[in-house]
């Protein structure tokens, strides 16, 4: 057995313990599955809108009761845009231009 000074067998070796710890592994999808879900605001449901905040660039699905309550007390609406509605993120609480989907 060799000498290891700078400890640097323990950065790289395997630690010790079970092996069949070391052996579980998260899964991960195939293809661009993982990636295509950090994109999506989740299955499609009735009655709720996508929101894409400018801001966080979070993507969430609420429902028109919670989108409703996102209007108040201020909001702002500028059709063409693609940022168009200056609401409330659901995601990070600012006040901020919206991108909303309403059938997706």
């Amino acid at each position: 057995m060799t000498s290891d000074p700078q400890g640097k067998r323990a950065l790289f070796d395997p630690s010790p313990g079970d092996p069949a710890e070391r052996a579980i592994r998260p899964t991960v999808p195939a293809g661009n599955a993982g990636k295509q879900s950090l994109f999506e605001a989740g299955e499609r449901k009735p009655f709720t809108v996508v929101i894409h905040c400018s801001d966080c660039s979070a993507t969430t699905r609420v429902d028109l009761v919670e989108y409703a309550k996102r209007h108040f007390p201020f909001w702002m609406w500028i059709p063409g845009r693609t940022y168009s509605r200056l609401l409330r993120c659901s995601a990070c609480e600012q006040l901020t231009w919206q991108a909303v989907k309403f059938f997706a």
